[in-house]
């Protein structure tokens, strides 16, 4: 179907739950909002941003992962 040929995947986000405990222990932040910071950060590495590459794009990136993340703060 046409639905059928326009979906496209990004890519794949997996998470470590463990890694999730551990980050909110080190950032001292609940699990949720270190969840969120996570999964908006492999976003966007799956939209094409890295923050290893350049400092430039570095800086990008974490400007707008951010952003993302202080728009999602009101979900609860």
């Amino acid at each position: 179907s046409e639905i059928e040929k326009e979906e496209k995947s990004l890519g794949d986000l997996i998470v470590s739950l463990p890694a999730i405990e551990r980050g909110a222990k080190r950032g001292r932040r609940t699990c949720k909002e270190e969840l969120k910071e996570v999964l908006i950060h492999g976003f966007l590495h799956l939209v094409g941003l890295d923050h290893v590459k350049t400092r430039k794009e570095a800086k990008r990136m974490f400007e707008l992962q951010k952003c993302l993340y202080k728009k999602l703060r009101s979900i609860k």
